[in-house]
């Protein structure tokens, strides 16, 4: 499984919720084709967002997911009654996860008929969802690295100007030869 993740929010609590959210909908539906045979194909886009959206394709391979990135987890969201963030996001994973092993008319009419709307997430609040470290280089002394870098360059100078009279040398000392051997003939 591929997951692109660029929100805050860190790609191991993703993907652990991804999966509980797939174990949870095979126990019920059994598919024909499971996500352990598709797992190798499967791609997951995790983007940022105003609110909770997802797309799938039906019967594929591909999720795609926003995520606000300002979002409390633990506070109360208004989207299919849900009671915080992870699990709105519990739902809208099984919602997607749904139509890529085969379900088309599951949200006509804007969730009307939505079946995703009567699962129990509650086990969704056992998983945390944090943000990732940033990592911060450290600053780097710009002069001192050029500095380095122009002795570097200034020994290699060194070795080719060496070099280029060495075979300086090297032919003016033929062409003195060669001239004292072709005057001393005349």
């Amino acid at each position: 499984m591929v997951i692109k993740n660029s929100t805050p929010w860190r790609t191991d609590d993703l993907k652990a919720l991804f999966r509980r959210c797939i174990k949870e909908v095979e126990r019920i539906e059994k598919p024909n084709y499971p996500f352990h045979k598709k797992n190798k194909h499967f791609k997951l886009d995790i983007l940022n967002g105003n609110c909770f959206r997802g797309r799938a394709t039906v019967s594929g391979y591909w999720i795609m997911i926003k995520i606000p990135r300002n979002i409390n987890w633990d506070s109360p969201v208004d989207w299919i009654k849900a009671t915080n963030g992870k699990e709105a996001l519990a739902k809208l994973i099984i919602h997607e996860y749904y139509h890529t092993i085969g379900f088309v008319y599951q949200d006509k009419n804007h969730y009307k008929h939505d079946t995703t709307k009567r699962f129990e997430v509650s086990w969704a609040n056992d998983y945390q969802i944090r943000q990732k470290e940033i990592a911060k280089k450290e600053p780097t002394d710009i002069k001192m690295v050029r500095y380095q870098k122009a002795i570097l360059n200034l020994r290699r100078a060194e070795t080719r100007l060496k070099r280029a009279k060495t075979i300086y040398k090297k032919w003016q000392s033929k062409v003195n030869y060669y001239g004292k051997v072709y005057n001393n003939k005349e």
